[in-house]
């Protein structure tokens, strides 16, 4: 395991959440508010589905 947790910001936009699991080879990403603080994981799963229901 590692001890640091990959995350991204609230605001940015799902292709740089992608590009995150990508390059660290993970399965999902801490969100983070725009004062810092954890507010949620978006998972690959998470992605998949956000995708599937855009048709």
């Amino acid at each position: 395991m590692k001890d640091e947790i990959a995350t991204v910001n609230y605001d940015d936009d799902l292709a740089k959440a992608c590009k995150v699991l990508m390059d660290k080879k993970i399965n999902g990403v801490g969100v983070l508010s725009s004062n810092g603080a954890l507010i949620g994981i978006l998972s690959k799963t998470d992605i998949i589905k956000a995708i599937a229901f855009l048709d």
